[in-house]
């Protein structure tokens, strides 16, 4: 296969389809080296850099680490300290320094935030003091004093807030950005194993690094293309023999979705191709919407500007994405309850079906993970997290399951205790004729219970444990109630 840029060397490169700095996992042999190295250093590492706010809050895997976000901390009095927050631990770290000169003295004050910045200040003053030392400006013992100071006054100086409010500018867009989206596009399409005859165009276009890409191109907010229930990377493929278009829409992190027309003038026959990669899980899945335009559609997306109604878009988005990583106050409580709710609902939902062994359990509770976690809020534990803790305790969930089946199968033997009850007196005019005794005797219903045999071991020896969880009164009292309400004549 050729490299479809260059259409002369072969294609011995594996190419990331998306992106592998913006978490980009599909790959194919599509370009050169040359080509591979040259358009994505000139558009991919644009696309990088204008995402990374995105990627900083994901921390996606990828080959090099994720660059540190610049951003501003903004102190309770107003003061904006530059920082830099790191990708892997969430911590920001960054120094604001005031010099002062009066006379002959110069005065250093500083505002810091993070453990590293503190450490880089102490490093920074004793380094002042050491050359004073050299230069016999202090003595040895002065230095000591002057270095234990300088501790004193930054413990007494540190203080803890959990409120930091941090300013991120957000750099979405230009002709590097919109050309490396239609180098999305057209990887996409070549990935699918389409016909190249019908991009030559668009590929022309890749090459120039002109402004005809603002022809081809521009932002999409006409429809939401992608899934709510978590963060996604979705690339859409449509050609349309109808309105005679090819084009492509992408939507990195769910927040910033592009159209991208690569060709106008369509003759081939229609289909559609869809890629969704759950960023946050690492997975791709199974997820077909119809996108399909009209030409009055297409017309309108490539003719509007930055308009309010594109930042409004983009601002919810972003809005909606950053929801997905906001910590309740007390998160590490919240998540065990809400984990322990998760485990027994799965459970509850699996006891309701036929019994299974332990691989079984086990396989059905990871594909019900997902869905279930987004009702928990769940949504930051990543469903390989959960897996990793779940493989870890097979035997204590397995158990689970165990007591959760014999439990549904206690209470439906309680049913068949209450169906011993009825006595019937008469069939005539097709009717049946039954007499229920509302009065149950709470020994009988004991000692039949902890007779119960299921006639598997696994499950019978669970069976005094359920029993005696059981509340026993209140259940009589409720099959009393029951019994004492229910119509004396039931049709067949």
């Amino acid at each position: 296969m050729k490299c479809y840029i260059c259409m002369q060397k072969e294609a011995d490169s594996e190419e990331h389809i998306l992106p592998n700095a913006i978490g980009g996992k599909l790959t194919k042999k599509i370009l050169c080296k040359e080509c591979n190295e040259k358009y994505g250093s000139l558009y991919d590492s644009a696309l990088a850099r204008s995402l990374l706010f995105f990627s900083s809050f994901v921390k996606h895997p990828r080959r090099s680490p994720t660059p540190d976000l610049d951003c501003t901390l903004i102190a309770d009095d107003g003061t904006q300290i530059p920082a830099k927050r790191n990708a892997l631990t969430g911590s920001l770290n960054g120094i604001l320094r005031n010099y002062k000169k009066d006379n002959n003295k110069y005065t250093i004050s500083y505002r810091a935030i993070g453990d590293k910045a503190i450490k880089s200040i102490r490093k920074e003053i004793k380094h002042v003091i050491q050359r004073m030392l050299k230069n016999n400006q202090l003595t040895q013992e002065k230095y000591e004093i002057e270095c234990q100071k300088i501790e004193d006054t930054i413990n007494t100086k540190i203080n803890t807030s959990n409120n930091q409010l941090v300013k991120v500018n957000i750099n979405l867009g230009g002709k590097e950005v919109f050309y490396a989206c239609l180098k999305i596009a057209l990887n996409f399409y070549v990935y699918k194993n389409k016909d190249v005859n019908y991009i030559h165009e668009a590929i022309n276009i890749l090459k120039s690094n002109d402004d005809r890409i603002f022809s081809i191109t521009n932002y999409f907010t006409i429809h939401d293309i992608y899934p709510k229930d978590s963060i996604y990377h979705c690339i859409h493929l449509v050609a349309s023999k109808q309105s005679q278009k090819l084009y492509c829409i992408i939507s990195p992190f769910n927040c910033y979705p592009i159209f991208v027309l690569l060709n106008k003038d369509y003759k081939g026959e229609n289909f559609t191709e869809t890629y969704c990669y759950d960023i946050l899980n690492e997975c791709e899945i199974d997820y077909n919407k119809e996108v399909t335009l009209s030409i009055e559609e297409i017309n309108f997306i490539l003719s509007y500007e930055k308009t309010k109604t594109v930042y409004k878009k983009i601002k919810n988005n972003i809005n909606e994405f950053l929801a997905f990583f906001v910590k309740p106050p007390n998160m590490k409580e919240q998540y065990t309850e809400d984990l322990i709710k998760l485990i027994m609902e799965i459970m509850h939902e699996l006891a309701k079906n036929n019994f299974m062994d332990k691989k079984q359990v086990i396989e059905e509770f990871k594909q019900k993970l997902h869905n279930y976690k987004q009702k928990y809020s769940l949504h930051l534990l990543k469903d390989k997290m959960l897996i990793a803790i779940i493989e870890k305790d097979e035997d204590n969930l397995y158990q689970l399951y165990l007591e959760e089946y014999t439990r549904k199968l206690v209470i439906g033997s309680i049913s068949f205790f209450v169906s011993t009850m009825c006595t019937k007196l008469e069939n005539k005019d097709d009717h049946v004729y039954i007499f229920m005794d509302p009065t149950i005797s709470k020994e009988a219903l004991y000692k039949f219970l902890y007779n119960l045999k299921f006639h598997n071991e696994l499950l019978d020896d669970y069976i005094p444990q359920i029993v005696s969880s059981l509340d026993l009164d209140k259940i009589i009292k409720d099959i009393e109630l029951i019994l004492t309400n229910i119509p004396k004549i039931l049709y067949k």
